[in-house]
């Protein structure tokens, strides 16, 4: 029986008479599809998870304050339905990742690759946004070569690229500090530092409860919040960012 998913909601696989699990598969792009939530396999045996998406995706749109026909670059696109969804309601998306883009739109332009290697010039965005991937970056979760400060990297060209005065929206893990071969965790400090050439405008924070859905909470009830033994983001910090006048 066909389901329509919710982004950032996963529902369990639909049992088969014999007691096993239905699996539809896709040949192609079916790990991008997977996670768009447009076609299956979902991997979770039973019960609904619902991702940080579900909190991320309502602070881009809350916060993306720039008139229909502006320019947005969307780092990590991927994976998201983001890119299509800005695209659909007006906006010139360039969309940059190193896994192909599932999906078109005529407002949409793709580029396969390292973000590193761009060649915008300097001011071409009216806004940037990067939702739970800047904590990928240098990674070698892609099987590309990982690299030293990845993060900061990629956080540089985010400021060279973006126009004076215009908005950084972004997400990361956040709680307790720390990394796996996968992910970093960041926290007040590692944060911040990692912004250091940004003016924070706004920050909010949310944890999942039980991987069944997300609440807001204060920067002193995620602090402890453990992102990494689990395996999985527990905690989320949403921000909006401006390039520092010094640097401008």
């Amino acid at each position: 029986m066909p389901r329509c998913l919710l982004h950032g909601v996963r529902p369990p696989p639909t049992p088969l008479k014999n007691g096993g699990q239905k699996y539809q598969k896709t040949r192609v792009k079916m790990n991008a599809m997977e996670h768009l939530g447009i076609h299956e396999p979902i991997k979770m045996m039973y019960g609904m998870v619902t991702t940080e998406r579900i909190v991320e995706h309502p602070f881009v749109f809350q916060n993306l304050s720039i008139p229909k026909g502006s320019k947005i670059l969307d780092v990590g696109c991927s994976y998201s339905l983001l890119s299509i969804q800005l695209a659909s309601l007006g906006y010139k998306v360039t969309g940059y990742d190193l896994d192909e883009h599932p999906l078109n739109h005529p407002n949409l332009e793709f580029i396969k690759g390292n973000f590193l290697d761009n060649t915008f010039d300097d001011n071409t965005f009216d806004a940037v946004i990067s939702v739970s991937t800047i904590e990928h970056c240098g990674l070698s979760i892609h099987g590309s070569p990982s690299f030293l400060r990845g993060d900061y990297k990629v956080i540089n060209e985010v400021a060279r690229v973006l126009k004076e005065k215009a908005r950084f929206i972004m997400s990361v893990p956040f709680g307790k500090e720390g990394f796996n071969p996968g992910y970093r965790v960041y926290n007040p400090h590692s944060l911040g530092k990692l912004l250091g050439n940004f003016t924070i405008k706004k920050a909010e924070y949310f944890v999942g409860i039980n991987r069944m859905f997300w609440t807001p909470v204060a920067l002193e009830e995620i602090s402890e919040v453990d992102c990494i033994s689990k395996g999985f983001t527990q905690g989320v910090a949403c921000v909006v960012a401006e390039v520092s006048e010094k640097l401008l």
